[in-house]
């Protein structure tokens, strides 16, 4: 099983993809379902927000009460990485062992950068799922 690409860094590379669905839907996350979104996801409000490439003022703020007005379309991103989370959790369910670090990003294919976070989120998924899953740690 061939993991995500990782690099040593505290920011997203200037390269990466932009995670964002380019349509969505009209529905917005409340701010309960958005914090257990990025919970579930392993991302902080800081790491979220890096991700996404808005400013973790407008994450704050959203949990706060006020959404902003791309509230929709960063609702379908984050549900469009929770059916990726969820595709990488079966993948790994099936591994006999696979590697996380404490820091840095995690490149997908498609050339989206994703916190090291939400790798450990993922893998805790597939461990739980798979108890015989060795897991080690890389830096």
């Amino acid at each position: 099983m061939q993991a995500p690409d990782w690099i040593a860094s505290d920011t997203p590379p200037s390269d990466a993809a932009d995670p964002m669905v380019s349509e969505s839907s009209t529905y917005v996350m409340d701010p309960p379902e958005l914090r257990t979104r990025l919970d579930a996801l392993g991302l902080s409000e800081v790491k979220a927000s890096q991700w996404l490439g808005i400013g973790d003022r407008t994450i704050r703020r959203w949990m706060a009460g006020t959404p902003p007005r791309s509230a929709a379309r960063i609702s379908a991103t984050i549900e469009a990485l929770m059916d990726t989370t969820d595709g990488w959790v079966d993948r790994l369910s099936t591994a006999a062992e696979v590697e996380v670090c404490h820091g840095g990003w995690r490149i997908l294919s498609d050339g989206t950068a994703l916190p090291e976070s939400w790798w450990r989120a993922v893998v805790g998924r597939a461990a739980h799922r798979n108890p015989q899953l060795i897991v080690s740690w890389g830096d």
